[in-house]
């Protein structure tokens, strides 16, 4: 790429005018060199200026040896005598480079040992006999087939027939195409530069961050892209990039035709010429929006992570505290345990939402696998799909926790026959859950509040603000639990 290269066309089918362009430049180089040939073996030639290194060199083709050698080596495109059998009885300097072989290795080999036989071809050598016709082959070369143009002429000799070729390679075209793709099908905006920081080429994913098409961009300076408070600061290092300061990346921001802002990372890096010296340079640039939202997202989860981590702690802290003050010490172990595998269980749910929350489902499910029948036929739970805060699931969880051990060891779960109905719904923006249980022994109300109704009631009410009813009834255990808005998800704010 070049700071005088044109625009880089938004679609595959302006390269294809472009690749059709350059094919017929070569053709046309091609059938340049076959009339100065026959110019020369015509007699119409009396002269040959040939640019070498240094100043021009006149050469007159009627003192030399080797007139049509002497042009020859000097052609770019590649030249070679045939026999009409196909061998080849010279080539030039060219040619051999273009086939990547050693070019006296190459007298006497078979035209068909460089050249890709297709099926449609038909034989080389009935291409070769076709006068002034050019033709699409593909060379053998060490890195691959190479698409080349190649025209023939007959060149009289009283020894017999022999064919000069003309052989141009057109490989560098496709590769540029490819370059040109590559480009035009980057997700990253890239553009270039001449050595004043006026846009001279635009890709359309430049052309989709920015706002602009190639049209109303190319020829302006690229501190139209520039916000006003960050003018002087980047326009200073496109200034040293193109004054031969070293290639650089830095994260900033652009300003783009409605002037909004565009978090990006860009890349600098200057365009040299086969001197040396700079002429433009050339950005790439990346949105980065994405990336850094999911970077503030990151740290907001891991000050989430470190704040959930602290406030579990102090759980499993008041949870052994108590527990040890209010059970047998040949209950505690077991007791404890269990609190904490309901709490992990929380905790579990938490992490595979990304600490987003967790629907009231999911919680009961969860915490009702600890004591349900395999068969999951004693606990009926049913209720629409809410999701709950962090701090307000944890809390529900042991309190649902909580209110399955004592079912188990004393309530309706403890028989066979026993039951409970679990539903919870959404009115006026809050959370409703009933647990009532049935079939089960008769109730009789405990003389002291233990650890479990404690937790019940005091954890939801101070991690969430909900409202808690415990009731103790003959039929079996009713609580009602009622959480507000803020601890719904989808009230969060």
């Amino acid at each position: 790429m070049n700071a005088g290269q044109r625009a880089m066309p938004a679609d595959p089918s302006g390269d294809m005018h472009w690749l059709q362009a350059e094919l017929r430049k070569a053709q046309a180089r091609a059938e340049a060199a076959e009339e100065l040939l026959r110019a020369i073996r015509d007699g119409e030639v009396d002269a040959l200026v040939v640019n070498g290194r240094g100043s021009p060199a006149v050469y007159t083709l009627k003192s030399a040896a080797e007139p049509y050698q002497l042009l020859i080596e000097q052609m770019a495109e590649g030249a070679l005598t045939v026999s009409d059998s196909g061998l080849i009885l010279y080539c030039n300097s060219a040619f051999a480079r273009i086939v990547g072989r050693d070019r006296q290795r190459l007298l006497g080999t078979a035209l068909d040992d460089v050249v890709v036989q297709t099926p449609d071809m038909g034989g080389i050598m009935e291409l070769v006999r076709r006068d002034q016709v050019q033709h699409e082959i593909e060379l053998k070369s060490p890195i691959g087939p190479l698409p080349a143009l190649m025209s023939s002429v007959p060149v009289p000799l009283d020894s017999g027939h022999v064919r000069g070729l003309i052989i141009s390679d057109v490989s560098h075209l496709g590769i540029r195409l490819v370059n040109e793709f590559i480009i035009s099908a980057s997700a990253d905006g890239i553009f270039a530069l001449d050595k004043h920081g006026n846009i001279q080429s635009w890709n359309p994913a430049a052309a989709r961050l920015h706002g602009y098409t190639a049209e109303k961009i190319i020829g302006r300076s690229i501190k139209t892209l520039i916000p006003p408070d960050l003018m002087d600061k980047d326009w200073d290092r496109v200034r040293q990039v193109l004054q031969g300061g070293a290639n650089i990346t830095i994260e900033t921001q652009i300003r783009t035709k409605s002037d909004s802002r565009v978090d990006v990372s860009e890349s600098l890096a200057a365009i040299r010429c086969g001197n040396g010296d700079i002429s433009g340079l050339v950005a790439v640039v990346r949105d980065d929006t994405v990336s850094r939202k999911a970077e503030q997202k990151v740290a907001l989860l891991m000050r989430e992570v470190n704040h959930r981590s602290k406030n579990l702690l102090a759980v499993v802290q008041a949870i052994a505290h108590l527990a040890a003050r209010d059970c047998d010490p040949r209950e505690f172990a077991e007791s404890f345990t269990k609190r904490i595998a309901a709490l992990a269980a929380c905790h579990d749910l938490l992490v595979r939402s990304n600490w987003e929350g967790v629907e009231v489902g999911e919680l009961v499910r969860a915490q009702a696998g600890f004591c349900d029948h395999p068969s999951g036929t004693r606990i009926h739970a049913q209720g629409p799909a809410i999701r709950l805060t962090p701090g307000a699931a944890q809390a529900l969880g042991m309190a649902l926790h909580e209110l399955c051990t004592n079912a188990m060891k004393y309530g309706a779960l403890s028989v066979p026959d026993g039951a409970v109905r679990l539903t919870w719904d959404c009115a006026e923006s809050q959370l409703n859950l009933i647990w009532q249980e049935a079939d089960g022994p008769l109730v009789r109300a405990p003389r002291s509040r233990g650890f479990g109704s404690t937790l019940i009631e005091r954890a939801l009410k101070m991690e969430s603000g909900a409202h808690v009813g415990l009731e103790f009834l003959p039929q079996g255990v009713r609580c009602g639990i009622i959480l507000p808005a803020s601890a719904l998800a989808a009230h969060e704010g």
